[in-house]
């Protein structure tokens, strides 16, 4: 996939399935918020999230 070429090209799958299904990525591998395509949220911020 284009968009990981030059980040992470493993990643690739991921953000790809992310695309198809219109669903964000929880992940706190640094390589996906390089990317602008699809959201990517960090455990963090999930939790953050979650004490709302």
């Amino acid at each position: 996939m284009k968009a990981m070429k030059e980040i992470d090209i493993t990643d690739s799958p991921f953000l790809a399935t992310a695309l198809a299904l219109n669903w964000p990525i929880w992940s706190n591998d640094g390589h996906f918020k390089q990317q602008n395509l699809v959201k990517v949220y960090t455990t963090n911020e999930i939790l953050e999230l979650l004490r709302r």
